[in-house]
């Protein structure tokens, strides 16, 4: 993959510990498989931790999250490459700040989002904090729970996006098959766009086997005026079994099309 261009599409600065984020937009040919190039583009998610004093700024740690090519994902066995592309950020909903909104409805938001996804917390708060036209997207374009194969072989360009009801349904599935507990690290708000960066962790345990792991994830949310999440673009570890899913050693079950969460 050969990158023409990028430009920062937003950014944001959490005040507190000097973390700061942002959202590129890169463009690239693309290596066709009969040796041909076309255009395309994607979307990396960069967070840097940066020392400030009096006369100078040091980036002491960063992060970079990035969409794929295809290929990147030779790893995956169950992933055919010809069918995989960057799954199309949600611009439609991309706008300025909204006049005369609070950041702490913001940040409330981010943290009931991340407070729903706890074992032992309900997920009907969502319903204000998420708006009723809501979507989560998997930003990698191929993780098993949010994806369906049969629309991405099909070239659809919501292959891998869900809407609110779906993500409270994953939510309680999720729930059921693990102990977890997800803590927001950073969340910064974007001073002049709707967008908002959080990095979060959850620390899981499967509840069958006992297995302990730990999941990570950098997302892009996106809210409108009144502070309701309207699209989370998540850059997120994958989970145990599609860890398993994606190597090709676990099984694939359900309706055609449709990834069983065992």
């Amino acid at each position: 993959m050969e990158v023409n261009s990028w430009e920062v599409v937003a950014s944001a600065v959490a005040g507190a510990d000097d973390t700061f984020f942002a959202l590129v937009r890169f463009s690239y040919h693309l290596e066709a498989l009969h040796g041909e190039t076309s255009p395309s583009e994607g979307f990396k998610v960069f967070e840097l931790e940066v020392f400030v004093d009096d006369t100078k700024r040091i980036v002491t740690a960063m992060q970079e999250r990035s969409q794929l090519a295809p290929e990147d994902v030779g790893a995956f066995s169950t992933i055919d490459r010809a069918q995989v592309s960057s799954a199309p950020f949600p611009s439609d909903r991309l706008g300025p700040y909204p006049a005369g909104l609070d950041n702490a409805k913001v940040h409330a938001a981010a943290e009931a989002w991340c407070k729903a996804r706890c074992s032992g917390n309900m997920v009907e708060p969502l319903c204000t904090v998420l708006a009723p036209s809501f979507r989560l997207h998997d930003a990698y374009g191929l993780l098993p729970v949010l994806c369906d194969p049969a629309r991405m072989a099909a070239g659809a360009a919501d292959a891998c996006v869900v809407d609110r009801e779906r993500v409270m349904e994953i939510i309680e599935a999720s729930k059921e098959r693990y102990e977890i507990d997800c803590h927001s690290v950073d969340c910064a708000v974007s001073a002049d766009h709707n967008v908002a960066f959080t990095h979060w962790r959850s620390q899981v345990k499967n509840r069958s086997s006992g297995a302990k792991f730990c999941v990570e994830g950098i997302e892009v949310d996106l809210f409108d005026g009144q502070g309701r999440l309207t699209d989370v673009f998540l850059f997120r570890d994958p989970m145990d079994f599609e860890r398993d899913m994606l190597s090709g050693n676990a099984q694939q079950g359900g309706a055609p099309g449709v990834w069983l969460i065992p």
